[in-house]
């Protein structure tokens, strides 16, 4: 304050008052002078803190949606009256998520200590959103009948306002184990229609036990509700072995919509072509290591493009070292093939870093997974996977905060939440790539990389000319060792996809709850809390008001389109038009007791 007052006794040519913003922005109004618009980000900048310290951004993320899945489960059941609404629990887990958001914590600049203590702030967020949401979950198991003699059901809550359709997992245990040669292989029901099911190797590493299983099929799930799937058993001799085989060093995946080609010289992927269109080039998918630095904020760097190396694919005796085997396997296997879906596994190593990639490929659909797992030992450099595309007139989009942005081509490292797409300005059709915790994204005219972690010294960057960080003891680097990525890549016609992607994102990361469980056959079965007839209208929250007993539900517009949609309410027996301006948030607020719908603010008032 006295170097203000000091200030304006210097500067007497020039008003300077003490005052406050709301006085700033009213007398900035009345000026009336005509102010500079921004409608593009504000970034690049700290380029580095786009993916510094990726296994705290991940979990992170993994907390955001479990935060928001479990507020939404807990509001379906507490309004039809199964359990009281969890309101000081969840904002003890929302203070856990806010606390990790600070500034040198989700950025990835800070040291070993608050690395770990943030790790475990997040770990004390999740386990209180996994009771609540376990409790949530079988109070909305009521009314599910009991389960007949010798099935096995699952239950899956969609707490989603629309269907969605996903290849679902889970695992449980047969009645007894066996030691013998045998299989039980398992055939997945609903409502006595059998649904396409697989059985893949568990999570468990037992060795020709017969006990626990893991099922995959495919299936539709209802909007906002329990749905019911019931699993049948039959003892065969052994497994069946894959069909999918690699022929003259490729293995190619055709179905009606998807003609896939995997190199088994490279394992990577040499064609991919969705409903009769080529989308990338050879060699898509591809692990490349690219130079960097110390720096852990990445202050002076826009972009990432010197490439040091990349990952090849290992040869027999290391593959099979690799694979923690004892003799030499092939380096590109088919793992899983069935009538849900083919996976072909590909083992690739650079100087101390190994990566085993998975393609699963569905029977069904045109979404492709890809599980990178990667086992990082590299110093002061940045892995990316790399799709080259078909051509180079393609703009490229990337979801924001509440929004869609379009990025430049220029090989700059941006920052994008869960989904981005590369649009093809001719043939009028999109590429997505949706993912569960990666932030970081760069596009050039012909390709989109995606960057998944990189190793500078922890809260280091540059001071001068001196070098960055120590130079004569041992200074650990960040992210070294496991780490698990997952994307799922879709392709097909431009207004279709991009009116779609987010929901799908929302699905994959707020994924659907999946439990083998046996319910006790009372009550009524719960109805949905929210259902929307347009998928590009998010609800991105349901959850009780901070004051009071109403219904808060949180509408969001994806496209950048004015549309819109029908609200229904089945709880209350309400149906509502809701019209929305592009990227508009609209909050309502329901009164159960007197079935009023209103409109309100993010902040309920």
């Amino acid at each position: 304050m006295r170097d203000i007052a000091r200030l304006i006794q210097q500067r007497p040519e020039v008003g300077i008052r003490h005052s406050t913003p709301q006085a700033y922005f009213q007398e900035l109004k009345r000026s009336a002078q005509p102010l500079p618009r921004v409608a593009k980000s504000l970034n690049r900048w700290a380029t580095g803190c786009y993916s510094s310290m990726a296994r705290l951004k991940k979990q992170f993320r993994q907390l955001e949606n479990e935060y928001f899945l479990t507020e939404k489960m807990a509001a379906a059941a507490a309004f039809q009256g199964l359990m009281k609404y969890p309101q000081a629990e969840l904002e003890e887990a929302l203070k856990d998520l806010l606390f990790v958001e600070f500034h040198d914590i989700l950025p990835g600049s800070s040291i070993p200590p608050a690395e770990q203590d943030c790790l475990q702030t997040i770990a004390h967020g999740l386990t209180i959103l996994a009771r609540i949401k376990v409790e949530a979950f079988l109070k909305l198991s009521s009314g599910q009948k009991q389960a007949t003699e010798g099935e096995i059901p699952i239950l899956v809550y969609n707490p989603h306002p629309g269907k969605v359709r996903q290849q679902v997992e889970c695992e449980f245990n047969l009645a007894d184990a066996k030691f013998w040669n045998q299989f039980t292989d398992v055939q997945v029901y609903q409502d006595g229609r059998p649904l396409p099911t697989q059985v893949e190797h568990e999570a468990s590493s037992l060795h020709k036990v017969d006990w626990r299983k893991r099922v995959v099929f495919a299936a539709e799930l209802e909007a906002g509700q329990m749905s019911r799937f019931d699993c049948r058993m039959k003892v065969l001799p052994a497994r069946k072995p894959p069909v999918l085989k690699a022929r003259k060093g490729t293995i190619r995946f055709k179905t009606n919509q998807l003609d896939i080609v995997i190199n088994a010289r490279t394992g990577r992927v040499d064609k991919f072509c969705v409903e009769g269109i080529h989308y990338c080039q050879k060699n898509a998918f591809g692990l490349y290591v690219m130079q960097d630095n110390e720096d852990s904020w990445g202050m002076d760097t826009k972009n990432y493009n010197k490439a040091a190396g990349r990952f090849k694919l290992l040869d027999p005796a290391a593959a099979g070292q690799f694979a923690g085997g004892q003799g030499r396997i092939g380096a590109v296997r088919v793992v899983e093939d069935g009538p849900v879906r083919s996976v072909i596994e590909a083992l690739f190593g650079y100087e101390h870093s190994f990566v085993c990639q998975r393609y699963i490929l569905p029977k069904a659909g045109t979404e492709v997974g890809i599980e990178t797992r990667v086992f990082w030992q590299q110093k002061d450099q940045m892995l990316k996977l790399a799709i080259p595309l078909t051509s180079s007139d393609w703009k490229y989009l990337g979801q924001v905060a509440y929004g869609v942005e379009e990025f430049p081509g220029d090989g700059g490292e941006i920052a994008a939440q869960k989904w981005v797409a590369a649009v093809d300005r001719k043939q009028k059709v999109a590429l997505t790539c949706i993912n569960e915790g990666t932030y970081s994204f760069d596009f050039t005219p012909a390709a989109m990389r995606l960057t998944l972690l990189r190793s500078p010294a922890y809260s280091c960057g540059p001071v001068g000319e001196r070098p960055w960080a120590p130079q004569d003891y041992f200074v650990p680097r960040m992210d070294q060792g496991e780490h698990v990525f997952r994307f799922y890549i879709n392709a097909g016609r431009k207004n279709r996809r991009l009116e779609e992607v987010s929901f799908e994102a929302q699905a994959r990361n707020e994924k659907p709850f999946a439990l083998s469980f046996f319910p006790e056959g009372g009550g009524v079965k719960p109805k949905p809390a929210v259902l929307i007839d347009s998928p590009a209208v998010q609800v991105s929250a349901v959850k009780q008001s901070e004051r009071g007993r109403q219904m808060v539900i949180r509408l969001h517009e994806t496209t950048g389109k004015k549309r819109s949609t029908v609200l229904r309410l089945p709880l209350v027996r309400k149906s509502k038009k809701v019209n929305l301006g592009p990227y508009e948030i609209k909050t309502l607020k329901v009164n159960p007791a007197a079935g009023t719908i209103i409109q309100t603010n993010l902040l309920e008032k």
